[in-house]
This record gives C-alpha cells, sequence and structure tokens, in this order.
C-alpha cells in the first residue's frame, strides 16, 4: 500500500489552510501513545516565529518523517521532523531558497528511500516558484535535481514512491504569460526526474494536482482540482497512470466546488480520495473508487460546524481508513474519522487547529500532523488495536 500526504499551498483556486501544535526545542520525547485507540497530542518541535506540518510518513515505527515550514525571519526555510521510536526531532536538510522553502509532502518506501516534495523561491532573483525535491536515503538528506523550470512557477504537492528507480511527484505548472494552472507530473526512474504529460480538463483554467498514490507502476492515481473557465467553479480531477500514458477519470461531483486533496489505496478496486465539498466553504468529502467508478460516500456532520475539510487519508484496509482534516468554529478543532467498511464515523481529536496528513506505519501505529491555532507544529499519535 502506498499512501500520500499532502499538503497544500494552492496558487490556484483552492484553500491555504494550516496547522499544528508543539513545543519549542530541538527535540520533544514522549513515549509513543499505549492506549489503543486513543489519539493523543505528542510534542514535537516548532522552530521559528510560525511553525506547520504538511505531510506525513514512516517506513517503521521507529523511523517517521514529517513535513513543512518554519518562518524565521526574513526567510522561510522548510521543515523536517522525524520520530525515532521516542522522539520528534528536527532533521538537517537542504534549503535551497532565500526567501521560501517549503516542503509539502513525503513519502517512505523504506527506512533508506525517502522522498519529500515542495517548492522554493527566491523572490530577489527568480520570483517563480520552483520545485523542490529531496531524498533521505538512511543518513542524510539531499536535494535532487529536476528536469523542469524557466518562466512558471512549479510546486510540487503529492510524491509517491513505488521502487527504488519508479517514483511519482506531483503539483501544478502555473503559466504568468497566459495566467494558467497546468498539472504537472514528475517521474523518477532511479537517476532523474522528468516532466510526463499530463491531461487537463478542456473548458478549464487552472488544473492542480495535491496528491498521487499506487497500487502498482501500472496503476497509479492523482487527484486534485479545476476551475471551470466559464463559471469560475471549482471541481474534482482524478487522473490515472495505467503505465504507458496519464488520462482524466471523472470523479462524482456534488456541483458545489468540490476539491480532493488527498488519496490512498488499497487495492485495484478499492481506492479513497477526500477533500471538500466547497473551495471556500463547505463538508467533508469522501470519495471511493470500487474499480468502476468513482462514488460519494457520505460522511457524518460535525456538530455545531458549519465548515469541514479532509486533507488527509490513509487506508489500512478495506475495513481500516482514517481521514484527517479542521472544523469551524474558529479557533479551528481537528477533525478525524475512520471508516470501518461500512460507513464513517467521527473519532475523538485532542488537538485544536488543522491535521493536514496521516499515515499508517504498517503495525497499527497512526500519526497525524499538521498546525495549532497559534501557528506552532501540531502532531497526534494513535496505537489501535488490530
Amino acid at each position: 500500500m502506498r499512501t500520500t500526504k499532502t499538503r497544500i499551498g494552492f496558487t490556484s483556486a483552492a484553500l491555504g489552510l494550516v496547522l499544528g501544535l508543539g513545543l519549542p526545542a530541538s527535540a520533544a520525547h514522549l513515549t509513543a501513545p499505549a492506549l489503543c485507540g486513543v489519539w493523543r497530542v505528542v510534542p514535537s518541535p516548532s522552530p521559528g516565529t510560525q511553525a506547520y506540518l504538511f505531510g506525513v510518513s514512516g517506513a517503521t515505527q521507529s523511523d517517521v518523517h514529517a513535513v513543512g515550514n518554519a518562518y524565521s525571519v526574513p526567510s522561510y526555510p522548510s521543515l523536517i521532523e522525524r520520530w525515532t521510536g521516542r522522539a520528534w526531532r528536527t532533521d538537517p536538510h537542504p534549503n535551497p531558497g532565500n526567501d521560501s522553502d517549503t516542503l509539502r509532502a513525503v513519502d517512505a518506501r523504506t527506512a533508506a528511500d525517502v522522498w519529500a516534495v515542495g517548492d522554493w523561491a527566491d523572490f530577489n532573483g527568480a520570483p517563480e516558484t520552483q520545485p523542490l525535491i529531496e531524498h533521505w536515503n538512511g543518513s542524510r538528506w539531499a536535494r535532487m535535481a529536476s528536469l523542469i523550470g524557466g518562466p512558471t512557477a512549479n510546486p510540487l504537492y503529492g510524491v509517491t514512491a513505488i521502487a527504488a528507480d519508479d517514483a511519482w511527484a506531483v503539483g501544478q505548472k502555473y503559466d504568468f504569460d497566459d495566467h494558467f494552472g497546468y498539472t504537472l507530473g514528475l517521474h523518477w526512474d532511479g537517476s532523474t526526474w522528468t516532466p510526463v504529460s499530463t491531461p487537463i480538463v478542456s473548458g478549464s483554467s487552472q488544473n492542480t494536482l495535491y496528491a498521487v498514490a499506487a497500487v502498482s507502476a501500472s496503476d497509479v492515481w492523482a487527484v486534485g482540482s479545476y476551475t471551470d473557465d466559464q463559471t469560475g467553479t471549482t471541481h474534482p480531477l482524478t487522473e490515472h497512470w495505467d503505465g504507458l500514458a496519464w488520462s482524466i477519470v471523472t470523479p462524482e461531483d456534488s456541483g458545489t466546488g468540490n476539491v480532493l486533496f488527498s488519496v490512498s489505496v488499497v487495492g485495484p478496486d478499492d481506492v479513497w480520495a477526500v477533500g471538500t465539498t466547497g473551495a471556500s466553504q463547505g463538508s467533508a468529502l469522501a470519495e471511493h473508487w470500487d474499480g468502476t467508478s468513482w462514488t460519494i460516500v457520505p460522511t457524518p456532520p460535525v456538530p455545531g460546524a458549519t465548515v469541514s475539510y479532509f486533507r488527509g487519508v490513509t487506508a489500512v484496509s478495506s475495513t481500516d481508513v482514517w481521514a484527517v482534516g479542521l472544523h469551524d468554529p474558529y479557533p479551528y478543532s481537528t477533525l478525524i474519522e475512520h471508516w470501518d467498511g461500512t460507513s464513517w464515523s467521527l473519532v475523538d481529536s485532542p488537538g485544536a487547529g488543522q491535521l493536514q496528513s496521516v499515515t499508517s506505519v504498517g503495525d497499527g501505529h497512526l500519526w497525524a500532523v499538521g498546525n495549532t491555532n497559534e501557528g506552532t507544529t501540531l502532531i497526534e499519535g494513535d496505537r489501535e488495536c488490530r
């Protein structure tokens, strides 16, 4: 199973919601939650004036990575934190931009093969946002080049690693000349990240892919949104790689401004995508692929809330799927819901703020990351009894 964990920094028509909670320190210690089924806030470093986590992934229980950025006057360096089995610690890594670096997603195939993607900018030199790709080899992070650039903004929002020579990253290519947003896909073949053609919706003006997940090398899903050029309405977007080319597979659309932010796979006929039913205001949205079509699956209303969003999803099995996000009223509260194979249900979440991403380490241990309403890192952990 491959799962994407995505934070969106929206250069197109979608929201920019972020969240977190933590303790300012180079390392924060707390033994992983031991109570079965109970989510707890786990202390984490929160460097700078503000810090945000947008993605999380782990290959083992003692090697989990979370990525984001931190605000330190006068720049915004990217942020990587790692769970060692006992504590969350910050990891040194490259920051190429003088003004802004953000890592928005991470995927750990193994403990020695981890990819993180995002974007960087040097506003004094090259105002265009360029893709940022970094790799962890088990001992250090290194920046990796991509064969893309020019007078366009190229942020990356999602990544998935299938094999040592097979990985995908997705995002948006924004052309400043025609003010058009194109879907962006990059492929890793073991030596180079190369752009691969991804389709756009006819009659659209903004197309963005926010997340990607793979069943196999010939069965890969990417999700996002596009904006209708005539009405300005936002619609969900799903694309599929069959081993030869990417194609659009139309999802179910309520017509209310749906956006899909995250995707996770169980198998060829069992894929989940989550987001919101409204680009500015809406309710948590879950869609399921059964091998033939995408269908909206009802989610329970949040008591007292008028706005709720899913920002991340991880599918452990067909009867064990988790989605995270936020809901109003402000100050925002974190949102966690669980799919048991029959229906979605609300789960108590202790954090105040927003959760951006969730992952299962594979032993029943779950991690969710984001930020508090005050702009500090937020990490929640759960140990399920299975």
